[in-house]
């Protein structure tokens, strides 16, 4: 949990990065702080990236209804004044920081009662409209680690989080939790809190952890993944039928399918580059440890080329279901088994 915001006057936050779970807490802070309770719906306006400064000047100059403040949340204003989120066309110049000069006018005059959050993702240091109104707010710049640091990061995440919870969580828990659950935050808390109704006060190890937490869609479906990569259709057809696909319907192996094969063509093509371990991760993006070091692994099983036909008859396939002009049950099976008989050919030097 990050540290209560500072006693100040100031009405205007920017709260900005990639990690949408902290940003929200932030946010959650300043209405807890704003204690509005019943009233807090009719003295709480959300806006959008379109907001014109006339328009956010208007609505900041309301006063609070039957309350002693209102809530304002504007976002990815700041991200379209700097051309970020489609917002801006190049070359506009109807969107830059001067346009705003009315509004940074207003902000010293801006009624006390108005509290307003910008909430964005990641701002680059050139934003002109972030820079003058840095000064006047208070600040939280909210981030996700870089991919290699995720694990480390997570499970120290993770240890303060449930110590906010009550909740006792052993080491081995920890760690067994970043490998079942997806990489957000938002399921991390969804898991942490379910272990926490249990345990009511009590410890949780691995034997709980594994008892109760759900594997995230993409952890289940990867065994099915790795068995046809590594040229086991039978295992994977075996797996596939044992598969929960209820929600997502049979497209969603396919899906996964098509991820993978695309991150392992770019693994194999930057291992032939002669590129790091290090720089294939920045590169791809993937954060957890364990996924990382398997897919490197099943990349150097290939050639480029060999990853290259799989990941092209994946495509086919796809697009013969999506134009009807096959079963997705049966074009699937028949996929795992081309796609094995790929892995099973001889990898040629240098190819």
């Amino acid at each position: 949990m990050h540290p209560c915001l500072p006693n100040s006057r100031a009405v205007l936050y920017i709260f900005h990065g990639d990690d949408t779970f902290s940003l929200q807490q932030a946010l959650d802070e300043v209405k807890a702080g704003l204690a509005l309770g019943s009233l807090e719906e009719s003295n709480t306006t959300r806006l959008g990236p379109q907001t014109t400064p006339q328009e956010l000047i208007a609505i900041c100059s309301t006063a609070p209804f039957l309350a002693p403040a209102r809530l304002v949340i504007a976002e990815g204003v700041l991200g379209r004044a700097d051309g970020q989120g489609g917002g801006r066309r190049r070359g506009a110049a109807s969107e830059g920081a001067g346009d705003w000069t009315a509004f940074l006018e207003f902000l010293p005059m801006m009624p006390e009662s108005t509290h307003l959050a910008l909430l964005e993702g990641k701002l680059s240091a050139r934003n002109e409209l972030y820079q003058q109104l840095k000064p006047h707010a208070q600040e939280r710049s909210l981030n996700l680690p870089q991919p290699r640091d995720w694990d480390g990061w997570a499970q120290h995440w993770l240890r303060d989080q449930a110590k906010e919870l009550g909740l006792q969580l052993d080491d081995a828990g920890v760690r067994l939790l970043v490998e079942l659950v997806e990489t957000t935050l938002w399921a991390l808390d969804a898991e942490l809190k379910k272990l926490a109704a249990y345990a009511a006060g009590g410890s949780i190890g691995r034997k709980e952890v594994q008892a109760l937490v759900t594997p995230s869609r993409e952890h289940s479906v990867f065994p099915v993944v790795d068995a046809i990569v590594e040229g086991q259709p039978g295992k994977a057809l075996k797996l596939l039928s044992q598969l929960d696909l209820r929600d997502e319907g049979p497209e969603y192996p396919f899906f996964m399918l098509l991820r993978q094969y695309r991150l392992l063509v770019q693994a194999a093509a930057l291992l032939a580059q002669g590129s790091s371990a290090e720089a294939i991760r920045q590169t791809l993006g993937v954060r957890n440890e364990f996924a990382f070091k398997k897919l490197l692994q099943q990349a150097r099983r290939y050639t480029v080329p060999q990853l290259r036909e799989a990941y092209e008859r994946l495509q086919e396939a796809d697009l013969s279901v999506k134009r009807g002009l096959a079963e997705p049950e049966t074009a699937l099976d028949l996929l795992v088994y081309d796609l094995a008989e790929i892995s099973r050919l001889p990898k040629v030097a240098g190819a």
